[in-house]
């Protein structure tokens, strides 16, 4: 697809923001344990987990996040890979975006 993958971030979205999406919040597990079984699922990997938005006050919009991850590693491109449930994703680009699909 003509892109060179040097890095990739999980990052599970804020309680806040599951909260918004399903009706019953009993239902979302605590940030901390849905952060812990990410870093589980991807041990040994190359993978990195970001707990920087549920360390936020509330769930972040694309241009905070996407500031955060561009301070990281300036110069880079970031590619936003998320559900179909998530909306828009600009201003990182979608994946089908950079695809062209």
């Amino acid at each position: 697809m003509g892109l060179d993958v040097v890095g990739l971030y999980m990052m599970p979205k804020h309680g806040d923001w599951l909260k918004k999406k399903f009706s019953n919040p009993d239902d979302i597990l605590p940030d901390e344990d849905r952060l812990e079984m990410l870093e589980d699922a991807v041990s040994g990997t190359d993978i990195e987990v970001s707990d920087w938005e549920i360390n936020q006050s509330t769930f972040a919009d694309n241009k905070r996040m996407s500031g955060y991850f561009e301070g990281q590693h300036p110069g880079a491109t970031y590619v936003m890979i998320v559900g179909e449930d998530y909306g828009k994703c600009s201003p990182m680009p979608c994946f089908e975006q950079e695809n062209g699909t």
